[in-house]
């Protein structure tokens, strides 16, 4: 079945505060955001229409000396990997996964090879492997706020068939050469099927990191049948298996690290808003000053509905928030277009 696809009306489309009013300007700051949609329900949302009064509003048209608070902030929240919802406007990730980086590391008893065309670090038929990455040393200092991994269970490997610990190793300054200041555990002796995220607490977040490193290891617990059914080219230390041969099971694809940064959607003046927009139209009432702008901002985001929405006080689900911070407003109205479209699953057709 095919459902049509709609583009919202007024009554829908308009952002509202938690009391009903569209007026966005009041408490600080005054915040209003998308319904919680429900399961297989989409939102493609195209822009945002904005209606700002004020008694002069041509000051606001430059940007401040002391960028404190912004006019306004739109924020949005996805599900950027599984179970982890955070704005991927404000993030920046650290990928540590293929060829390069896990060759580069050490391993024990498991190496790495493509599988279903990804490559992943594979168990060597033994209880107990590990690996290890090369310490990474960054540019500039970064504040990690969030981890997230890919494991390869599927089809081929259950869930219950290993268990694993992940460790990051901090250090505050390019000098590696000593232990590292901070150690935290990311994932310790975790079952393949338990979240595969890991949020840091305020007290524990890693700040002013200019090095990191990264340690897997993995206890095979029931034993699992992997075939290689493609050619295979392996290093001088690593011994040539026969097509078709056991080498192990899948265990790990990826490990990312998210960075935080300045969302460039916190906007400090209304000259920002206009580059942004598409249409704008200012309302003069005498000489150069205006009280009344129209714009609207070019923005593209896609929220959908959670298949699993069993706890719904949970603030994990996708949403567009705006958030309108200064006191020189004295209306702000905010009206996104946005088409909807409902996906229904096969299961769910009698």
């Amino acid at each position: 079945m095919i459902s049509d696809q709609i583009t919202l009306g007024s009554s829908s489309a308009y952002l509202l505060k938690s009391d009903g009013t569209s007026n966005l300007v009041g408490s600080s700051p005054g915040t209003a955001r998308t319904p919680r949609l429900k399961p297989n329900q989409i939102w493609d949302i195209e822009g945002l229409e904005l209606l700002i009064e004020g008694d002069d509003l041509t000051p606001l048209l430059h940007l401040p000396d002391v960028l404190d608070n912004p006019l306004m902030e739109i924020k949005i929240q996805k599900e950027v990997f599984p179970a982890l919802f955070t704005n991927p406007f404000n993030s920046r990730i650290h990928n540590v996964a293929g060829f390069d980086d896990f060759e580069r590391g050490e391993s024990t008893n498991c190496f790495v090879t493509e599988v279903n065309k990804i490559p992943t670090l594979v168990s060597r038929n033994s209880e107990r492997c590990a690996w290890q990455s090369v310490i990474y040393k960054l540019p500039t200092a970064v504040n990690f706020y969030a981890a997230s991994w890919e494991l390869a269970t599927s089809r081929l490997v259950h869930e219950d068939q290993f268990e694993y610990s992940i460790k990051l190793f901090i250090w505050h300054d390019h000098n590696t050469d000593r232990a590292a200041d901070e150690t935290i555990e990311l994932a310790n002796k975790t079952d393949a099927d338990d979240a595969r995220n890991y949020r840091f607490s305020p007290n524990e977040q890693p700040i002013d990191c200019h090095a990191f490193q990264l340690v897997f290891s993995a206890t095979v617990k029931v034993d699992s049948t992997f075939y290689q059914s493609h050619r295979m080219e392996f290093t001088a230390e690593q011994a040539a298996t026969m097509s078709g041969g056991t080498i192990g099971i899948p265990l790990l694809r990826s490990i990312r690290l998210l960075e935080q940064v300045e969302s460039d959607q916190r906007l400090y003046s209304l000259n920002e808003m206009i580059q942004q927009a598409g249409f704008y139209q200012m309302f003069d009432s005498q000489g150069a000053n205006f009280k009344r702008l129209l714009l609207t901002l070019d923005l593209s985001a896609v929220l959908v509905g959670r298949e699993d929405d069993a706890d719904s006080g949970s603030a994990d689900y996708e949403y567009l928030e705006l958030a309108v911070s200064s006191d020189q407003f004295s209306r702000v109205q905010a009206k996104l277009q946005v088409n909807e479209r409902l996906r229904i699953p096969l299961d769910d057709i009698g």
